[in-house]
C-alpha cells in the first residue's frame, strides 16, 4: 500500500466515490448516428465541495506524487515535466490542479472511478503521478483514447485505488485496470460493454452473460434494483439507446444514470455529481446533489489560451440552464479557501485524523504542498 495504510486509504477514496457497504460510481459511453454521449456519477455519503475548472493550453506542469503532496515524502523515480497541448474542463475536488475527471478540446473524455483490487505498478526506472494529476496530464497531452492507453504503459501512479475509463471524439473507449502491479486495457472485442462501475471489468463481463439479451436465461429488468448489477443495467440501457424514439440524447443520458445511481438502491451513498457530454455539440451537462437543475457549460466559449486568466466555476451554483458565462476569474486566495474546505471535509472523518497522525503530517501541511506546487506551474505560450 505504499506511504499510507489501508484504513487511510479506504478514508481517501471515501471522499469521491464511497461509501459505508458499496462503492458505486460509473461512468459509460454510448454512440448511434451522430450522438456520442459520455456519462459519470461521483456517488458520496454527502456532497464534497469542488469547483468546474477551465484549464489552458501552454502551461508548463511538473508531475508529483501522493507521497510528497500528501506526505511530504521525497520519491526517486524520473520526474516528467509537460507543457499541455489542449485546453479542458474538468470537476475538481482537490484544489485547481487536481482532477477527478473531465473533457478536453480534442473531445477526449477521462474519468476515474473506484477499485478496491488496485495495485498500481511500482518501476523506480519510471516516473511516477499522483493519479488524481494523471488525469490533468492526460487531458493536457492526449487527444486520443490510443494516446491514453499509451500513457498508461510508460508511468507509474501513487494514491488511493482507481480504475479508469477513457472516450474520444471517434467513438473509441478503453477502461484502464491497475491489478497485481500492471496496467490491465480492454479495447475493441475485449471492451463489448461501453460502461465502468466499481468491480474488475472481467468480473463483471462474467456476471452480464447470465441475463437474456447477453447470453443467458435471467430476466433482466432495469427498474429491479436488488437484482441485476449497475453494470448489467446500464449496459442494458445503452443497447437500447433509440435516436428516433430518445429524441434528447443527453436526457437519455442523466436517465441511464438515474438508473445505475445509489439514490435508487439500497446504498447509503447518493449521486453527489453527475455529468452528461454531449461531444457533438461540445456541451457538459452537470447537476448535483445540493444544486439539482442541471445546468451546462458551452467548450468553445472558453479562451483556453494561458495569457487570459484561468476561469472557475463552484461546482455547486444553483442555476439552471448555460452558465458559462458564470465563470471567474481563478485568484490563489479562492484556490486556498477552497482546499481548506476540501481538507475540513476529510479531517471529519477518523481514519484521515489517524492517517495524518500516523505520517506525521497535519492539514496545514497538505493545504501549504498543494499551495506550494501551483507556483511550479506556468505560462509557456508566446
Amino acid at each position: 500500500m505504499g506511504l499510507f495504510n489501508k484504513s487511510a486509504c479506504l478514508l481517501l477514496l471515501l471522499s469521491l466515490c464511497i461509501s459505508s457497504d458499496a462503492f458505486p460510481c460509473a461512468a459509460f459511453s454510448f454512440k448511434d448516428g451522430d450522438a456520442l454521449i459520455f456519462g459519470r456519477n461521483v456517488d458520496s455519503p454527502d456532497a464534497p465541495p469542488g469547483v468546474v475548472v477551465v484549464n489552458k493550453r501552454g502551461v508548463y506542469r511538473e508531475g508529483v506524487t501522493f507521497a510528497w503532496l500528501y506526505g511530504g515524502k521525497k520519491d526517486k523515480s524520473p520526474k516528467i515535466t509537460w507543457v499541455s497541448k489542449y485546453g479542458s474542463i474538468t470537476f475538481n475536488y482537490s484544489g485547481i490542479e487536481f482532477p477527478d475527471g473531465g473533457m478536453n478540446e480534442a473531445g477526449l473524455f477521462f474519468e476515474e472511478m473506484t477499485l478496491l483490487e488496485t495495485k498500481y505498478p511500482a518501476n523506480q526506472s519510471k516516473p511516477t503521478l499522483f493519479m488524481s494529476q494523471w488525469i490533468q496530464y492526460i487531458l493536457d497531452t492526449c487527444a486520443s483514447t490510443a494516446q491514453v492507453v499509451e500513457s498508461a504503459k510508460q508511468i507509474n501512479l501513487d494514491g488511493w485505488n482507481w480504475h479508469f475509463y477513457a472516450a474520444d471524439k471517434n467513438g473509441d473507449r478503453a477502461v484502464i485496470e491497475f491489478l497485481d502491479g500492471t496496467a490491465v486495457i480492454h479495447q475493441d472485442k475485449t471492451l463489448p460493454y461501453s460502461i465502468l462501475t466499481n468491480s474488475i471489468y472481467t468480473k463483471e463481463l462474467a456476471k452480464i452473460k447470465q441475463y437474456q439479451g447477453f447470453g443467458g436465461d435471467q430476466i433482466l429488468d432495469v427498474k429491479d434494483y436488488d437484482g441485476p448489477s449497475r453494470f448489467v443495467r446500464g449496459a442494458a440501457m445503452i443497447a437500447h439507446f433509440q435516436p428516433l424514439k430518445d429524441a434528447c440524447p443527453v436526457d437519455y443520458g442523466f436517465r441511464l444514470l438515474d438508473t445505475i445511481s445509489p439514490d435508487h438502491m439500497r446504498f447509503s451513498a447518493i449521486t453527489s455529481l453527475a455529468k452528461v457530454y454531449d461531444v457533438k455539440n461540445r456541451r457538459i451537462f452537470f447537476r448535483t446533489s445540493i444544486a439539482k437543475k442541471i445546468r451546462y457549460v458551452n467548450l468553445d466559449a472558453f479562451d483556453f489560451s494561458c495569457q487570459t486568466p484561468r476561469k472557475i466555476l463552484d461546482m455547486h451554483f444553483d442555476r439552471s440552464g448555460d452558465v458559462t458565462s458564470n465563470f471567474t476569474d481563478y485568484s490563489a486566495e479562492a484556490d486556498h479557501e477552497m482546499l481548506v474546505k476540501h481538507f475540513e471535509h476529510f479531517t471529519k472523518h477518523p481514519e484521515f485524523r489517524q492517517y495524518m497522525k500516523d505520517n506525521n503530517v497535519s492539514m496545514e501541511s497538505i493545504v501549504k504542498r498543494h499551495v506550494d506546487y501551483k507556483k511550479k506551474v506556468s505560462c509557456q505560450e508566446k
